[in-house]
């Protein structure tokens, strides 16, 4: 992937796609992964005192990472809507009409 500020940031808006969609699945992986975890540790600690038990902090972690997975998915959906316009997008920009992406 291109990492240079002045040009856009793949070879192609669909390449920039399958790894935004790659990335978008693995932070909904780690969603899941972390709802196990912290359903987990209420659920021993609740066994221990006997008491229901609800770890805010952890609950706000929570609700952070499935932000990160949303907004990767909003992210490649993006550009995936881009994919017709693309000639158009990269011819914007290169005519120095567009600021750098």
């Amino acid at each position: 992937m291109n990492t240079n500020k002045n040009e856009l940031p793949a070879e192609s808006f669909g390449e920039l796609v399958i790894e935004l969609r790659r990335i978008a699945g693995e932070e909904a992986a780690a969603v899941g992964r972390c709802e196990e975890a912290v359903a987990r540790i209420e659920a021993g600690a609740s066994a221990l005192i006997g008491e229901p038990v609800n770890y805010e902090g952890l609950r706000f972690a929570l609700s952070i990472q499935r932000q990160r997975a949303a907004a990767a998915g909003s992210l490649y959906r993006i550009f995936e809507s881009l994919i017709p316009l693309e000639r158009e997008v990269r011819a914007l920009h290169a005519a120095k009409r567009m600021p750098p992406c």
